[in-house]
């Protein structure tokens, strides 16, 4: 998905490779779950992201890695006390992560209010909070620095949209729509900028198709193309995929 090798790069400089792969595998599947629309499944990956990243702040507190975290709130009360950490790995991660990824699927039940269905919006707050707890796990604990740091987080911060998925190494769009979106679509899969031949090969259009629509995209200002000839997406190109997102 988005950065991994960066992201993956920068946090095996402080975790194991296997604790690192745990944490970003569980991350990556929730948001493809999300992006397909089962949220159950998703809320499920978040409780074990959310483990492995206690696993990880205990790691850094004590110096030896748990296989398993068997009480996630003693878990979280016993990091409260670890004072050799700093006030975000002590504090605020573990608590987020409670509140908002880990307890979201044990905590609703099966009552769903007036017959509406909240999995949708628990998923997605679930989503966002995992979303900065790694953030936050790169600001502490990843070897970067500057601007690659602020670029790494903003990846990592963006949210996450659907009809879009991670398939053999390469970003898909799974459902038709007009071509200028697919096209935004792909372009904002590559946070780090595309090349027009990149955006030919993964948009499933003919190359006419895929000028006319980088064309409109650059004349409606949703995109933009650098000096070096890579494709970013604007903030009204990203306002427009929010509202797909919004009505998925």
């Amino acid at each position: 998905m988005w950065g991994n090798d960066r992201v993956r790069a920068a946090l095996l400089s402080s975790f194991p490779e296997a604790l690192v792969d745990d944490l970003l595998s569980t991350f990556n599947s929730a948001v493809e779950k999300h992006n397909a629309g089962d949220f159950d499944t998703c809320l499920v990956k978040a409780g074990l992201f959310s483990e492995h990243v206690i696993r990880a702040l205990i790691l850094e507190s004590t110096s030896s890695l748990p296989d398993e975290i068997k009480n996630f709130s003693q878990a979280v009360q016993t990091l409260s006390k670890a004072v050799n950490l700093p006030e975000s790995a002590r504090i605020l991660i573990p608590r987020i992560l409670a509140s908002s990824a880990y307890d979201m699927r044990s905590k609703r039940g099966a009552v769903h209010v007036k017959g509406v269905n909240p999995r949708k919006r628990d998923a997605t707050q679930a989503l966002g909070s995992m979303a900065w707890t790694l953030a936050e796990l790169l600001s502490l604990y990843g070897d970067l620095e500057g601007y690659e740091l602020d670029s790494t987080i903003s990846t990592v911060m963006r949210r996450t949209m659907p009809h879009v998925e991670h398939v053999g190494g390469q970003f898909v769009v799974t459902a038709e729509m007009p071509a200028h979106l697919e096209t935004l679509l792909i372009i904002d899969s590559h946070p780090e900028g595309v090349s027009r031949r990149s955006i030919g090969k993964l948009v499933k259009r003919s190359p006419s198709s895929v000028t006319h629509a980088l064309t409109k995209l650059s004349k409606e200002r949703m995109a933009h193309q650098n000096s070096n000839g890579l494709w970013f997406i604007t903030g009204k190109g990203e306002s427009v995929l929010q509202a797909i997102a919004q009505r998925n």
